[in-house]
């Protein structure tokens, strides 16, 4: 299949260089779409270089995420049992709460659990 002494590793092609495109600004403001327009030009080389019209300005965000005490997250609290590699599990979804409060509670019930054998845990 490869002359002798050349492995399949070893070409002597060098790879397609990969292709800078510059998109006009109505194409840039959906960005999705126009990957969904490239992809067939690139798909053999793999790669391309995209670069931003001149008109575009990356915006930071000023969205600031809530503090972690008015964050409300909904805990599944997980019930195995079984023995001899049968077990079954059953979900428990639980109130929302704080995340705050969730973290605390959590810690508190591990610390208690602590060195304690597994028949005592539940």
């Amino acid at each position: 299949l490869y002359p002798r002494g050349q492995s399949k590793l070893m070409s002597t092609r060098a790879p397609p260089s990969a292709p800078t495109l510059r998109p006009s600004y109505d194409e840039w403001r959906d960005f999705a779409l126009y990957v969904r327009k490239i992809t067939p030009e690139i798909a053999h080389v793999g790669a391309c270089l995209v670069v931003p019209p001149a008109e575009w300005r990356h915006h930071t965000t000023t969205h600031k995420p809530p503090p972690s005490d008015e964050v409300k997250i909904t805990p599944i609290r997980q019930h195995m049992a079984g023995r001899a590699g049968k077990f079954q599990g059953t979900m428990e979804w639980l109130d929302p709460q704080p995340l705050t409060a969730f973290v605390r509670e959590s810690r508190a019930a591990s610390e208690a659990a602590a060195g304690l054998p597994p028949e005592e845990l539940d």
